[in-house]
């Protein structure tokens, strides 16, 4: 993943550099979204993941073309529950125990290229894209004492993790609210490989703080729908 990472952070750098050489404007944008599965996908997991997303795209020269990153994380499912914590062995040999939680989070995060075509550059700014990149299928645990004799402990373990290609396209609509402020509305079509991930109705958390779960494995194709803000600089 750090070479996704680094590929991201090179898009942004030159995207913006061509723009602040061309004197056109470069974008950010944020928002709520929700993810709708679709085919095999809506078969094998139930819901409709939510979360958050965000972009980044810049000219390339005076064209209404441009260049840029997505990154989105969606919850794929979450649950807590009280458990006892073993915390050190005292001189007599006897386990001492912290009252804690441990939380159970299943995510699918998104890292996207893309290429966008906005012809308009006024108050009202329709667009497509082509999308193309990476996603993960994450869950995690983490083991919290809220106690302050033990500074809050804190420890967070991966239990499951794959990653599939993504492909697709991408449809939004821009409206000017104030000088460098859009309302945004983006919809997004993503045809994406085979992955692994956790069945969120199959998590067991037993009484050692071991956690069981079942997988379900398919094609991941979705469709994502956005609302929020955009902003010029």
């Amino acid at each position: 993943m750090k070479k996704v990472y680094i590929l991201i952070a090179l898009t942004i750098i030159t995207s913006a550099a061509i723009a602040q050489r061309t004197g056109r404007s470069p974008s950010l944008g944020f928002g709520v979204q929700v993810v709708k599965p679709k085919g095999k996908f809506a078969e094998e997991f139930d819901g409709y993941p939510a979360g958050f997303s965000g972009t980044f795209a810049a000219p390339m020269g005076n064209s209404p073309f441009e260049i840029g990153v997505s990154v989105s994380w969606n919850n794929m499912g979450s649950q807590r529950e009280d458990v006892d914590i073993y915390v050190y062995t005292d001189e007599n040999g006897i386990d001492i125990y912290e009252p804690g939680d441990m939380s159970v989070k299943s995510n699918n995060n998104r890292y996207l290229l893309l290429g966008r075509f906005r012809p308009l550059g006024g108050g009202f700014q329709p667009y497509v894209e082509g999308l193309t990149g990476v996603e993960t299928y994450v869950t995690k645990t983490d083991v919290s004492i809220d106690d302050n004799s033990f500074e809050g402990v804190s420890n967070t373990d991966r239990q499951h993790w794959d990653m599939a290609l993504s492909l697709g396209w991408a449809a939004g609509l821009r409206i000017r609210m104030s000088q460098s402020i859009f309302l945004e509305a983006r919809f997004e079509n993503l045809r994406s490989g085979r992955a692994t991930f956790v069945n969120k109705d199959s998590i067991i958390i037993n009484s050692d703080n071991s956690l069981e779960f079942e997988t379900r494995e398919s094609r991941t194709d979705k469709w994502t729908y956005q609302l929020g803000l955009a902003f010029e600089f």
